[in-house]
């Protein structure tokens, strides 16, 4: 497909409300939207789950439209999921545009990574084939994301243009980003892939937001631009992982991305864009994410989880995350709702309960909890050969409430009372003169309110973490893609039965809440896909679409 001109446009209003370009109007319910949705999985190969996700809600009266932010969430829109709903979408949309629907489409995909996203295409790897996308389709995919480094194109002085010809680009076959990006949008096409196509590694954007934004606006209204006539087959995707300056504020990211919005649906008023929280994306920032009524929106998370397994031994890393962490669904570690916060300590699950390392006296092994707490005792079941001091946190403060001595295997049911009613987590500390490695097969808090184990399967902390977006998107009637996940090969010191087991286990538990799917990423270090052999990873593409 070639490339657009530029061309003359009205001056856009960042505040305007993008539905009216929607040709949002009036409202009439949509009771097939179900089939609908069954139908588009059905002939793309998907899961059946997606399809029966539809979202529980889509604004329409304008009332609705300027009372809603999502993300928050309002009694209204909490619905029974065991309750049929009814979604109601402006008059005359086409239901197979809408995000439900293009999510299903979607289905099973993967990054393109380490090419468009690079400084050049083959700074970072081999570069893009046109077989790569017959191999992706013909292995059972649906779709390819397509990380592109935009900013790393465009001019750093107004008005920021990204060029038609590049001298910096070194290829026989396009002379620009352009070229290179409507060729990939093609492959898809041909190939009957969708394709999404971000916002990758604006890394000014992130150190200085103030400085960048107007660049990155700039940016977006020539991609807005140039994909204008693009395929239904293209998602478009704002942002890549904000963090950086995003995460002092979550307005910050909100209110940039209702400015970008507005300047994308001048020219793709119905197309599916997806958006997702600061702070990398991550599950527990979707809470902070404030969006405008617009009914076309996707939302997205990136998984990662456990960090110390899916990215030992990465480089890119810093730390560099040790090798030789496994990962087992049954195995035991710490559960979802507890924050690692432990210093000087490694913490890896393992089949009787967490093997905690301590490497130095004073080390801790110390959870944090979300909320604060007024606790009443501790329980814990420890095997090993040191002592422990156990307390509490209250802000930056550690209370220490007690010492207790663990030999062979022992049990302590602890009275932290004493504790503030403000406290925030517990601890146990290392008060042997030498390292330490002992196993928590048991950890227990009891506070006011009740009970909770601070331990849990490797399976159960995974759902755990989806049942938070889970309940984001059944809240906000938004669906959800899993952008990235993946685990990270460690030139083969990490475990491929452990990697694919985790794949698996994660595409299991993200399709169960009806999320398309795109692993992290083609034929590198989290690679499914050998280039010097070309052929996939067995096991690997069995855990993804098997």
């Amino acid at each position: 497909m070639t490339s657009s001109p530029s061309r003359p446009r009205a001056p856009h209003s960042h505040t305007g409300n993008p539905n009216r370009a929607a040709g949002a109007g009036t409202a009439r319910p949509l009771r097939v939207l179900l089939l609908v949705l069954a139908l588009v999985a059905t002939s793309c190969g998907t899961s059946s789950q997606a399809a029966d996700t539809p979202p529980d809600s889509i604004p329409l009266s304008e009332e609705e439209e300027q009372a809603r932010v999502v993300g928050g969430g309002t009694a209204e829109q909490d619905t029974d999921p065991s309750e049929d709903t009814v979604v109601e979408i402006p008059d005359g949309v086409d239901p197979s545009t809408l995000p439900a629907a293009v999510n299903a489409a979607l289905g099973r995909g993967v990054n393109l990574g380490n090419a468009l996203d690079g400084p050049r295409e083959t700074t970072w790897g081999p570069g893009l084939e046109a077989e790569y996308f017959q191999l992706i389709k013909e292995a059972g995919f649906d779709h390819v994301r397509l990380p592109v480094s935009w900013a790393g194109y465009a001019d750093p002085n107004p008005p920021y243009l990204i060029p038609d010809d590049d001298a910096t680009i070194d290829s026989d076959e396009y002379s620009s980003i352009w070229e290179r990006v409507n060729w990939a949008i093609d492959q898809a096409e041909a190939n009957d892939l969708m394709i999404i196509v971000n916002m990758h590694h604006y890394d000014e954007l992130h150190a200085d937001l103030d400085a960048e934004a107007p660049r990155f606006l700039a940016i977006w209204e020539q991609v807005s631009q140039r994909l204008a006539d693009a395929g239904d087959h293209v998602v478009l995707e704002i942002l890549n992982e904000p963090h950086g300056d995003f995460n002092a504020s979550a307005s910050l990211w909100n209110d940039l991305f209702v400015e970008t919005l507005a300047i994308v649906r001048e020219d793709h008023p119905t197309r599916t864009v997806i958006v997702g929280p600061s702070n990398f994306n991550a599950v527990t920032s979707l809470e902070d994410l404030e969006l405008p009524a617009d009914p076309y929106l996707l939302g997205t998370v990136h998984v990662y989880a456990p960090f110390n397994f899916t990215h030992q031994g990465a480089v890119f890393a810093d730390p560099i995350p040790p090798v030789g962490v496994g990962w087992n669904p049954d195995h035991i570690g710490l559960a979802e709702i507890v924050d690692n916060g432990s210093w000087e300590t490694e913490v890896n699950a393992g089949p009787d309960g967490a093997t905690v390392e301590y490497t130095a006296q004073w080390a801790g092994l110390a959870v944090w909890l979300e909320d604060a707490f007024t606790p009443t005792s501790l329980s814990v079941t420890a095997t090993g050969q040191t002592g422990l001091r156990a307390g509490c946190r209250t802000n930056s403060d550690l209370i220490e409430i007690t010492e207790i001595q663990i030999s062979g295997t022992s049990t302590y049911d602890i009275d932290i009372s004493t504790c503030p009613d403000n406290s925030t987590g517990v601890f146990l500390m290392n008060t042997s003169e030498s390292p330490q490695t002992i196993t928590v097969n048991a950890f227990e808090l009891c506070t006011a309110d009740g009970c909770q184990d601070l331990l849990s399967t490797q399976r159960q902390a995974l759902v755990d973490h989806f049942a938070i977006a889970a309940e984001w998107s059944d809240r906000t009637g938004i669906p959800l893609n899993l952008g990235e996940f993946g685990a990270f090969g460690a030139n083969g010191q990490s475990p491929l039965a452990d990697r694919a087991a985790w794949t698996a286990t994660v595409v299991e538990i993200a399709e169960g809440h009806g999320m398309s799917t795109s692993y992290w990423e083609f034929y590198s270090g989290f690679g499914i896909f050998d280039v010097e052999t070309q052929t996939f990873v067995p096991e690997l593409l069995d855990a993804l679409v098997g």
